[in-house]
């Protein structure tokens, strides 16, 4: 798992889900395999929010992930 473009990609997901794009959705169905690889059970949380265009909901979870890892580190 590339750490540096699992990165590059929450960024960027973040930045779509502040403003409501739903480029989103296709951002995270392309980097479905990163996500759930490297956020585990959160990634598939993530992913479902963002399916399900609960956008709020998956900024929640991607912060509560940055802060998990940022313990963690």
């Amino acid at each position: 798992m590339d750490a540096t473009r699992l990165a590059a990609v929450l960024a960027r997901l973040e930045n779509l889900l502040e403003v409501g794009d739903m480029a989103a959705n296709e951002l995270a169905r392309t980097e479905e395999p990163l996500l759930r690889a490297g956020l585990g059970a959160a990634g598939d949380t993530l992913l479902r929010r963002i399916a399900d265009f609960d956008y709020e909901a998956a900024l929640t979870t991607l912060w509560a992930e940055r802060e998990s890892g940022a313990r963690h580190d």
